[in-house]
């Protein structure tokens, strides 16, 4: 049997504690790569969640200003002073104030003395305007041209068709713009007008004749509201 030294000894513990010392090294560096990698995986998760969070602050952020913006538009509608009369009513739909309404567009001359809206109109459209929500204004626009019984009346007002550049902001300073056709020769042949009514034509006494205007006109009437609340 071979005797064991003290030198065996020695150099057995040496060897195990080597090789403990290289063990533990390699347990650490494992547990040092698993915890990197994890961090590295909550770090994943973490912008995955943060991004999807910045998305819906950002669609929520877009969507509160699309509903809190001011929304202004521009009709042409059948004026108020009869038939062949055309109005313009600015309209503002949105939640707030819209600053600054104004037009942008090319200048037409006024058709002759007689024409009393080109020149109120176009300074109206070019002067910068307010409207508050649900606001609205409405001017004159139009008048087609009027045969009368010993005279003929020429168009009067904005052109016939055109084209017009609506622009405002509102109380951050942000400006919205959008783009306007009107085509009265179009338009203007698909929608309905007022009636006169119907008047008396027959022999009877004036004071007769007048209730019976007066009858038409109220029918006239009942039969246009009522429309009105198709």
């Amino acid at each position: 049997m071979q005797n064991v030294t003290m030198d065996d000894i020695l150099q057995l513990i040496s060897t195990l504690a080597a090789l403990t010392a290289l063990t533990f090294a390699a347990v650490t560096a494992f547990g040092t790569l698993a915890t990197a990698a994890f961090t590295g995986l909550l770090w994943w998760v973490a912008k995955r969640a943060l991004g999807g969070t910045n998305t819906q602050l950002r669609l929520l952020r877009e969507q509160a200003e699309r509903d809190g913006r001011p929304y202004v538009t521009a009709d042409v509608v059948p004026g108020v002073q009869g038939a062949g009369t055309w109005d313009l009513v600015l309209t503002n739909s949105g939640r707030s104030v819209a600053l600054a309404v104004k037009f942008s567009f090319e200048d037409w001359v006024a058709n002759g003395e007689d024409d009393y809206i080109t020149e109120n109109l176009i300074r109206f459209l070019k002067e910068p305007q307010t409207l508050m929500p649900g606001a609205h204004k409405r001017v004159m626009w139009r008048a087609d041209a009027v045969k009368a019984a010993k005279a003929s009346y020429p168009p009067i007002g904005a052109p016939e068709n055109g084209k017009f550049l609506l622009t405002y902001s509102d109380e951050l300073e942000k400006e919205y713009r959008s783009e306007i056709s009107f085509s009265l020769s179009i338009v203007g042949a698909a929608t309905p007008l007022p009636q006169e009514g119907s008047t008396s034509s027959d022999s009877a006494p004036d004071e007769k004749k007048s209730l019976a205007d007066i009858n038409h006109a109220l029918r006239a009437l009942n039969i246009h509201v009522g429309q009105l609340r198709r």
